[in-house]
């Protein structure tokens, strides 16, 4: 299951995209919103896209994208 307001990754490489909320339809609950893609859709419980023109999520625990994006902050200071 995903959570609302949590940041997940897309199988696109260094692109998170998060939950907004859970009012779609039936088979696709979750919209999903990506600020680098600049886009909206809706996903399933596994992370499925409705359209095929759209990235699949990844549906990770939250521990491991919180410790992905502090190695992402992480590396841009370094660099």
């Amino acid at each position: 299951m995903l959570e609302v307001g949590r940041y997940y990754r897309l199988k696109s490489p260094g692109v998170a995209a998060r939950v907004l909320n859970k009012n779609g339809s039936e088979r696709y609950p979750y919209l999903i919103e990506s600020l680098i893609l600049r886009s909206r859709w809706h996903v399933n419980d596994l992370g499925e896209p409705n359209a095929i023109n759209t990235p699949m999520l990844i549906p990770a625990p939250q521990s491991d994208m919180a410790s992905a994006v502090r190695r992402l902050a992480l590396d841009s200071l370094v660099r």
